[in-house]
């Protein structure tokens, strides 16, 4: 198992590394995973420090003899019509994808009390899907407004 080992050498690290891709927990023929791995993908470029994070957290402003730099860290804009429901609607979206990817793996525990999780997963399904669709038209109008080559921050439009 090198991935116990990976942390005590660079060169041990590099062969973990040679081995493993994020990619590979999320197979594309599963279609959760592949839905997940898309959120995935997104959320890593957004923290791990890259031209696709920086560039979107930066600033630059002209003046006479200045040149201003801004940077902000949170993908939270509070200017933005859509925060902070959007990036909510977001998480709680990914991890009830999570939810369910471990009740899938986990069904054999879960098995002895099936109806007391089905009970609770269907309740936070019920109520994620009514703020889903009570906020709907709000983050469709803020989609709108934006320019063409902006998203909207955080929408949780099917991926």
């Amino acid at each position: 198992m090198k991935w116990l080992q990976a942390w005590k050498t660079q060169t041990s690290y590099k062969e973990f590394r040679k081995g493993f891709a994020a990619r590979d927990l999320f197979p594309p023929d599963h279609p959760l995973l592949a839905r997940l791995f898309i959120r995935y993908d997104l959320c890593s470029k957004l923290i791990h420090s890259s031209v696709y994070s920086l560039s979107g957290q930066m600033q630059t402003e002209h003046k006479e003899e200045l040149f201003e730099m801004t940077f902000s860290y949170s993908q939270l804009d509070d200017s933005h019509p859509s925060e902070p429901i959007g990036s909510w609607l977001f998480l709680a979206d990914t991890h009830f994808g999570i939810l369910q990817v471990f009740e899938e793996v986990l069904a054999e525990v879960i098995a002895h009390d099936k109806t007391k999780w089905d009970l609770r997963r269907n309740a936070f399904a019920g109520k994620l899907t009514f703020q889903k669709a009570k906020w709907h038209a709000v983050l469709q109008k803020v989609t709108t407004m934006m320019e063409p080559e902006q998203g909207p921050t955080g929408t949780v439009a099917e991926d």
